[in-house]
């Protein structure tokens, strides 16, 4: 396995901080966009690339374990992955009816909330050993994406519209080379970049795509629209526009080390743990329903970089790697490495 994926890179480091500011963000302002445009757009293009890019980043990362035999990705996947999507569901569906008061009830085929992250994390690493042996996974993985919308028979359960929507993303991140990368950081891509990122909402209202389910990937076409024989063609648009502002944004970030790049090898505990403050603020505050204007925008953009910054410090990261290990069955022995090591997010 090449020295760069074995080591710590820092511009994987710095994509994957600055892309959870904007999965935080992202939630902050949701319980706005309704009423205000400029929010709506603001949301729509994050929402566009932010966890494209990250299932991106995913896959790129999955080269070593797909060298694994099936036994060995099993037990990885089991200690990595199944075991604190199972502690932090039942953490969220205790804060949900304890704190929030919702009458819940849990269910681990179905993710609550952002918990549909680990679950498609868990198929697409079982499923991409034999997905790569077929002619053009790519495709085909778009294909089944595009196909799927027309059925209600694949949403929230085990994430599965989700895993579907979003595989590409994984299989592109997996054949990936370190060099493409690079090739982003031209001069040219980027200015390209900050243009068609700058005109995404422009694009989106013109393309009649303004209903933010479309880049949720968890929606059926009839959801969204009036269901015909070419109501595939907009979530191809959306594959389309996801893509290119995930190169864009890739395109944009940093090679170099910069302050929080450490940081950026902790975003796994940045997307548990912001949930539940995002969720009690919303319930207890009004905080999120009187943003108005750019200084308040500004205001919570502050505020997430602020959360984000909390949650990937080294203390709240052990934190979060202890109670993993504490939670863990007997039978699991707690590995030395931390939790976002052992996660690549």
């Amino acid at each position: 396995m090449c020295k760069h994926i074995l080591e710590r890179d820092f511009y994987f480091d710095n994509a994957k901080f600055i892309l959870i500011v904007f999965v935080v963000f992202g939630h902050l302002i949701e319980p706005l966009i309704n009423q205000n445009s400029m929010l709506m757009n603001i949301y729509l293009t994050i929402y566009s690339f932010h966890m494209p890019s990250f299932i991106i980043i995913s896959g790129y990362f999955y080269k070593k374990t797909v060298k694994l035999s099936f036994h060995q990705r099993l037990l990885k996947v089991f200690k990595q992955l199944i075991i604190p999507y199972l502690i932090f569901d039942v953490l969220f569906w205790v804060f949900y009816v304890i704190t929030l008061r919702q009458d819940l009830r849990i269910d681990f085929l179905i993710p609550i909330w952002l918990m549909w992250f680990l679950m498609s994390s868990i198929l697409w690493q079982m499923l991409t050993p034999y997905i790569i042996r077929l002619k053009h996974p790519i495709l085909l993985t778009i294909v089944l994406a595009l196909v799927s919308g027309y059925t209600f028979h694949i949403g929230y359960f085990m994430s599965l519209s989700r895993t579907i929507t979003f595989f590409p993303f994984f299989l592109i991140g997996f054949y990936a080379k370190r060099e493409w990368f690079n090739k982003l950081q031209h001069s040219a891509i980027k200015f390209i970049s900050i243009l068609f990122l700058s005109l995404t909402p422009l694009f989106i209202y013109r393309l009649n795509l303004n209903n933010p389910g479309w880049f949720y990937g968890s929606y059926a076409y009839s959801s969204l629209t009036i269901v015909n024989q070419w109501t595939w063609i907009y979530r191809f648009v959306v594959y389309l526009i996801s893509f290119l502002n995930s190169l864009g944004i890739l395109a944009l970030i940093p090679q170099f080390k910069m302050p929080f790049t450490k940081m950026g090898s902790r975003t796994m505990s940045v997307y548990l743990l912001h949930g539940f403050i995002i969720k009690y603020v919303v319930f207890k505050s009004t905080l999120l329903h009187q943003a108005k204007g750019i200084g308040e925008i500004l205001i919570l953009l502050g505020f997430a970089m602020i959360i984000t910054l909390i949650l990937a410090s080294a203390i709240l990261d052990k934190i979060v790697t202890q109670v993993n290990d504490f939670l863990k069955p007997g039978l699991i022995k707690p590995s030395s490495n931390n939790l976002n090591r052992n996660i690549k997010f």
